[in-house]
């Protein structure tokens, strides 16, 4: 059976959703990392106290974890418009 117009235009929506999710989860692991380095920079630095130091660690832990529960939503979005996306081959 092949795809009607209406069909086709809900493929390319749903193709163009799906390569949107795939930037915003390279953009969130990009951040993800970045943060992580920026932890790992704190660890080894010098000239600030150990409570300063712990305080700036859990910031950015907060951060990391806030960017971690941004990548599973776009995981989730992904996977479901995937699912949705085989329904409608082309």
């Amino acid at each position: 059976m092949r795809p009607t117009g209406s069909d086709a235009a809900h493929w390319r929506a749903q193709q163009a959703q799906i390569r949107a999710l795939a930037d915003d989860h390279t953009a969130l692991a990009r951040e993800f990392r970045a943060l992580h380095e920026q932890a790992q920079a704190l660890q080894t630095q010098d000239d600030m106290s150990r409570a300063e130091r712990r305080a700036q660690i859990h910031a950015l832990v907060r951060a990391e974890g806030a960017v971690l529960d941004q990548a599973q939503h776009v995981r989730q979005n992904f996977q479901r418009l995937l699912v949705g996306h085989r329904r409608f081959p082309q």
